[in-house]
């Protein structure tokens, strides 16, 4: 069963990136394969040079966010390469804007503005910390575009004369994030979204390693603490499980465990 694993990933506990074009609603899912994530809050000011003074005036302008990502999109078989690929086409088509026709005319009616949902790591912080499918995602723009990148030396299928689909390719995307709520404080209070930017909660109670909830609440025994964890039995693992299974997860488990250690 080859991608069980990550196909249950998505399935079940929500791993998968989902982009929602905001004008037209059209949306497309990737399973999450990170290759790559970056989330970088660049805090910007004013710098003027004064005559006789050792340091610079500063003036505080903003601070703005900009998320990084890449991920790889595996296929099984013919039929889902052709289906992936699909899905980065309806990815690219989310780049550009919409029109309305007045008289023959067309004119630009709106820009190509878009959510984007992975886990609790991009959504809309108003609706964060409930762990809820419905939460929104990030509002933003993809700024530079999206990368495309055939992974060649893995190869490539075809269905039909004149087509070639990769097995597997790389996409990177870059996020400027626009903000929908305020952020900052008033006196000594914070007055942005209470779980800004990730959905915990920063009280030491709830991001305790030591946590029962939070341990129950992750796949295979995963946790954040000092002690090594080892993967528990999933619920709705079947008794024997496959090998090609079993290595899934011990991919998975690896790139966890030096959080865990």
């Amino acid at each position: 069963m080859p991608g069980s694993y990550r196909k249950e990933l998505e399935n079940k506990w929500g791993w998968q990136i989902k982009f929602t074009h905001v004008l037209t609603g059209a949306h497309e899912t990737f399973q999450s394969i990170l290759t790559d994530y970056t989330d970088t809050f660049t805090s910007n000011w004013a710098e003027e040079q004064i005559y006789g003074r050792m340091d610079p005036l500063y003036t505080f302008q903003n601070t703005a966010r900009a998320v990084s990502l890449s991920w790889d999109v595996v296929s099984d078989d013919v039929a889902e390469a052709e289906s992936n690929l699909g899905k980065f086409q309806n990815l690219v088509q989310m780049l550009y804007p919409t029109y309305k026709n007045d008289n023959g005319v067309k004119t630009m009616d709106g820009a190509p503005l878009v959510r984007v949902k992975f886990t609790n790591l991009l959504q809309d912080a108003t609706t964060a910390g409930t762990g809820a499918k419905s939460q929104k995602g990030l509002l933003g723009v993809i700024k530079g575009g999206l990368a495309f990148t055939p992974n060649l030396e893995v190869g490539v299928v075809t269905s039909r004369t004149g087509v070639i689909i990769p097995k597997i390719y790389s996409v990177t995307c870059n996020l400027s994030v626009l903000h929908e709520h305020d952020l900052g404080y008033i006196g000594n209070k914070w007055v942005g979204a209470e779980s800004f930017p990730y959905g915990t909660s920063t009280t030491k109670q709830q991001v305790d390693s030591t946590n029962t909830a939070l341990k129950k609440s992750l796949p295979f025994g995963f946790s954040f603490g000092n002690k090594q964890q080892t993967p528990t039995k999933h619920a709705k693992s079947p008794a024997r499980v496959s090998e090609q299974i079993k290595k899934e997860k011990e991919a998975v488990l690896k790139s966890w465990r030096k959080y865990t250690n």
